[in-house]
């Protein structure tokens, strides 16, 4: 069963002679298998999900996008200054 959740890690440079760790790029290889449990795990709780997350949480649910909370956030910003132009 430990092999389910094996992940390699493998350090891929950005560069064509790296010097320091920061010219290389990190990518991780998981096994199949576990892809595969962990695909069907989210889309069975994806259902429930958005119920579970407060509505002010943005992102990671369906019909939620993190640019709506921006966007919201500029408004009520806006609104704030023009009130105070008009006292």
């Amino acid at each position: 069963m430990g092999e389910i959740n094996k992940t390699h890690i493998v350090l891929i440079p950005k560069v064509d002679k790296p010097k320091n760790l920061s010219q290389f790029r990190l990518i991780s290889l998981r096994n199949v298998i576990y892809k595969i449990i962990a695909k069907v795990v989210v889309n069975r709780m994806s259902l429930v999900l958005g119920y579970c997350i407060d509505e002010a949480q943005g992102t990671f649910i369906v019909g939620r996008q993190i640019l709506d909370n921006t966007l919201i956030a500029y408004e009520i910003l806006h609104s704030l200054k023009t009130r105070k132009h008009c006292k």
